[in-house]
This record gives structure tokens, C-alpha cells and sequence, in this order.
């Protein structure tokens, strides 16, 4: 089992296979995001809509563009703004989702 030490944060590499990533809609955000659902990582994508289309549906053109097996629960989109308190979203779901 790998672990990592940073200062007095020790992380064990192997059981957390989860990540939060923003900008995974530009150029090093996809890829990355590719690579990670790849490599069978749970992502938690947090962006905005655009003018015409949502987030989840820009995580599933992106996932088709990269010619990814369907990530089912390992991909979750949330659309969020940073400039809000809890980043836009409601109390419940902002504590499902910090405490996941």
C-alpha cells in the first residue's frame, strides 16, 4: 500500500480513490479527468452550465469524445458557483457531498 507524508498529512494513496476536480470543461481538466476515470478513479466534477447544455451533459460528450467505458456512479457533475456560499448548492446536498 502506497502512502504519501506531506508536513503531518500522511495520505494512503491506495484506499482514497476519489477526487474533486474543477475544469475538467478546458484542455488539461479533460484529460485529466480522462485519465483518472481510466485509471478507476470516482470523480466528482464541480463547473457551471454553459448557454447550451448542462454540466452532466458536457461530462457525457467528454467521456464519449475520449472514447471512455461508461463511468456509471464513478463520474458525478455538480454544477457549483464559487462566488456563493456552499458553492450555490443547498445546505442538505452542500453536507451530503462535503462529508462523502
Amino acid at each position: 500500500m502506497a502512502r504519501a507524508q506531506h508536513g503531518d498529512i500522511t495520505m494512503n494513496i491506495e484506499a482514497d480513490r476519489s477526487i474533486v476536480l474543477t475544469g475538467a470543461t478546458g484542455f488539461l481538466g479533460a484529460f485529466l479527468m480522462a485519465g483518472l476515470l481510466d485509471r478507476g478513479y470516482r470523480v466528482t466534477v464541480l463547473g457551471r452550465s454553459s448557454k447550451e447544455m448542462g454540466l452532466s451533459d458536457r461530462m457525457s460528450d467528454l467521456v464519449q469524445w475520449f472514447s471512455l467505458a461508461d463511468p456509471g456512479e464513478r463520474l458525478c457533475a455538480i454544477e457549483a458557483d464559487f462566488s456563493k456560499k456552499h458553492l450555490g448548492l443547498d445546505d442538505a446536498t452542500y453536507g451530503r457531498r462535503a462529508n462523502a
